[in-house]
């Protein structure tokens, strides 16, 4: 967050409150279904898994694995070729 402050001439304080207030609404979006585009940084993008069968391991028996939601990142092209330099 220093790196930031001096970047753009605010307080640390006040940076924090720009980035925890961001993130924020980031989680906010992604609750709601919907996709979060950072310009030159990438997509977050919620989806939902399928039902799937899978083993408890001590008992051997088969259960059954519900959806649920996980969430996706797709870096942006110049993001991923300015952290390839």
């Amino acid at each position: 967050m220093q790196a930031v402050a001096v970047d753009t001439g605010f307080s640390e304080k006040d940076v924090e409150k720009i980035i925890v207030a961001t993130f924020q609404n980031i989680i906010k979006s992604l609750q709601n279904d919907y996709d979060v585009i950072l310009r030159n940084i990438g997509r977050f993008k919620v989806y939902t898994t399928k039902t799937k069968k899978a083993r408890n391991l001590r008992t051997g028996r088969e259960i059954i694995v519900p959806p649920r939601k996980k969430i996706k990142f797709i870096p942006a092209v110049k993001f991923r070729k300015d952290i390839g330099k």
